[in-house]
């Protein structure tokens, strides 16, 4: 850590210096600009053998400098990209890792750039995940013999930071890489196969949410998550870049696979919420008590939450016109 550190200082001052392109010796360019800051109103300033013309004063370069970070305007320093990629989750019906069982993905994403190192950034996004226990290498899985799918419609406000100083249409910043957080909501609805129609899980009470048969109500459809992730962006034009990002999201829920707690009695189940709610709840193809009921055995694990995750390549586009001035940091 302390390594990343001295490395990204080192980086900074190197490129802070390089940009200005003031001077070659950095000690003279701060003795130089301490004078320039602190001489009064006067045309000429010598330092050394050297003799400078000074235009302004203190309160002049300062009006200047704020002026040249303002200089852009709300369109030149706003993109719009079109995210395309894929989704998939992580859970009770995907033990086995990180890109297994992917769907399509897709949505925009809006940047405001702050300046050339920090950006806002609001992302609407849409894919479906799922999950299916006839895929898993684990035997307890294959026997729970469950599976879903579900839409996931992401509204996310956060910020992403460039490691390097980074602007569209700029030839000397023109590639970065980044990284994101924030906090959204998200819309899931899972549903499961029977009889080959798509059936919505929530409203059955699998586990007995909302019945005498447990102590949980129903689960919400929509949730909070907490994206958070890793990319790289590089100028492809004028006013056009293209990204390559991979997201997580940490949700506060356990349900996107309607899969969490253990099992309940499918004859009581039947009763109350009917026959589809009691042969969704269990689809096991070995019962695990002696007594032919899966009733009080486990069903998932309410321990660990459901992850989802969002990748892919994103066109952006600048929605004005270049600006003249760049504050660059």
């Amino acid at each position: 850590m302390r390594m990343l550190i001295l490395i990204n200082l080192l980086l900074f001052q190197f490129a802070s210096i390089g940009q200005d392109g003031l001077y070659d010796n950095s000690i003279e360019r701060i003795e130089f600009l301490d004078v320039i800051v602190s001489a009064p109103l006067q045309s000429k300033v010598l330092i050394g053998d050297r003799l400078y013309e000074v235009a302004e004063s203190r309160q002049v370069m300062k009006a200047n400098r704020s002026g040249s970070s303002n200089s852009r305007s709300f369109a030149s320093r706003s993109e719009l990209g079109v995210l395309i990629g894929g989704s998939y989750y992580t859970g009770d019906l995907n033990r086995m890792g990180h890109f297994q069982q992917i769907e399509p993905a897709g949505g925009l994403v809006f940047r405001y750039n702050v300046h050339s190192r920090l950006a806002l950034r609001v992302n609407a996004l849409y894919g479906n995940v799922k999950g299916d226990d006839k895929l898993s290498p684990y035997e307890f899985q294959r026997n729970r013999n469950l599976s879903f799918r579900s839409p996931i419609i992401e509204l996310a406000i956060g910020f992403e930071f460039n490691y390097f100083q980074y602007e569209i249409g700029n030839s000397k910043y023109w590639i970065t890489s980044y990284m994101f957080g924030g906090v959204g909501g998200f819309y899931m609805n899972p549903k499961a196969n029977y009889n080959g129609q798509w059936v919505e899980l929530r409203q059955l009470g699998t586990e007995g949410q909302g019945t005498p048969l447990s102590n949980d109500n129903p689960y919400s459809l929509t949730q909070l998550c907490i994206p958070m992730g890793l990319g790289v962006k590089m100028n492809v034009g004028k006013r056009v870049a293209i990204s390559f990002e991979y997201g997580l999201r940490l949700t506060f829920t356990d349900y996107i696979d309607d899969v969490s707690g253990n099992y309940v009695d499918s004859d009581a189940l039947a009763q109350i919420n009917g026959t589809i709610a009691a042969e969704l709840s269990d689809r096991s193809l070995v019962k695990l008590g002696h007594n032919g009921s899966n009733a009080g055995y486990r069903r998932g694990d309410p321990n660990n939450k459901d992850w989802y995750s969002f990748f892919g390549m994103m066109i952006s586009f600048q929605l004005g016109n270049p600006g003249t001035c760049w504050s660059g940091r």
